[in-house]
């Protein structure tokens, strides 16, 4: 059972606004399934959920109306905490701003999670430009993932003050490190999660795969979980004659991620746009070392061969490059992970409920 980290009477007042996270197969999915693990009272209401497009209209018109209802008769509720990432997302959150800042008079909290949410404001029309920027610059407080984003959009909206506040990943508990420890492989295991489309780098994964194969002939594998195009993924697969050396899982549910975690030695993400990646919190929380991009705020949790390595999103070669410095160097995955263990401790639950605690206390003064 988690600790309770924000007390009731802060959790009384917080409605949270975010994608469904039972059974999420996205970031901010996840990041809301750890809040709602550590509020006291977690006041929660989705406005989009995975299923057939011509219900996702229906269902989120019906959730604003939820969410309008619960602000107009819960009295307690005085902050509405809004996770946004990039169209139909910012058009849910924009109403919702509208409406809770200007009629009912709520602290609104608009917590940015998209990597590409600046290029997505940079390629909007003039109007839609007008409702982003007043979003951003009239919403009570903003929340950013990093501090290289909290400068881009201070730059980038003239703003005075934005805050940066981490996601926030478990601990991995002892065992979990000791079974990791105790692994015996003959070979060393490559991981990718995430959803399986071009702008997460998978693609040019198994280009590099390709690379790899011939020159480091049963030395390796590659674990892929996830879901998306995988038509093309098996074509791919098929064309280079990849399949003894590249498992697909699925989608990981968050039982079986624990023990794929453990039976990984080092993860990979080489996407064209990130946030702050709750899928690497979660590999270093278990002590594993990353190839990943150095896109949004990747180069503020991946230290170039500090604790992994950071290329150009595309760069085939360069990825296939990283990965081998591996293979030839088994002893940097013990070495590298060390440094991701001792990297993540700030992204800890207690450490980041601590600063969250601390805005909320701000806006019920």
């Amino acid at each position: 059972m988690s600790t309770k980290l924000i007390n009731q009477y802060i959790s009384n007042c917080v409605l949270t606004v975010g994608p469904e996270y039972k059974n999420s197969k996205g970031g901010i999915g996840s990041l809301l399934e750890k809040y709602s693990q550590y509020f006291t009272v977690f006041n929660f209401i989705p406005t989009h959920k995975r299923q057939l497009k011509l219900l996702v209209l229906f269902y989120s018109i019906k959730q604003l109306f939820q969410v309008f209802k619960a602000l107009c008769f819960n009295l307690n509720l005085r902050i509405i905490h809004l996770h946004c990432a990039t169209r139909g997302s910012f058009i849910r959150k924009y109403i919702l701003f509208f409406l809770g800042k200007y009629f009912l008079k709520k602290k609104v909290i608009l917590h940015i999670h998209s990597g590409e949410f600046i290029t997505f404001y940079q390629q909007s029309n003039l109007l839609l430009k007008y409702f982003i920027k007043h979003l951003v610059t009239k919403a009570d407080i903003l929340i950013c993932l990093t501090n290289s984003w909290k400068v881009t959009f201070k730059a980038t909206f003239g703003l005075n003050d934005v805050i940066s506040l981490p996601n926030l990943v478990d601990k991995a508990s002892e065992l979990s490190l000791i079974q990791k420890k105790t692994k015996i492989s003959n070979k060393t295991t490559f991981l990718f999660l995430g959803i399986i489309k071009e702008k997460k780098g998978i693609f040019d994964l198994i280009e590099a795969t390709a690379i790899l194969k011939n020159l480091y002939p049963d030395q390796f594998e590659v674990l892929i979980g996830g879901e998306g195009e995988s038509t093309k993924l098996t074509q791919l697969i098929n064309k280079y004659n990849l399949t003894d050396c590249i498992k697909r899982l699925g989608w990981i549910k968050e039982e079986q991620k624990h023990d794929t975690l453990i039976n990984s030695d080092v993860y990979i993400l080489p996407s064209y746009f990130e946030g702050l990646p709750m899928s690497i919190l979660e590999a270093m929380s278990f002590g594993m070392p990353v190839i990943a991009s150095n896109v949004g705020g990747i180069p503020e949790i991946v230290l170039d061969n500090e604790n992994g390595y950071l290329i150009v999103p595309g760069e085939i070669n360069e990825l296939a490059k990283k990965m081998a410095a591996f293979l030839d160097n088994p002893t940097l995955i013990k070495s590298m992970g060390y440094n991701s263990l001792n990297r993540i401790k700030e992204y800890y639950p207690e450490s980041v409920f601590l600063q969250l605690e601390g805005i909320y206390k701000s806006l019920l003064k």
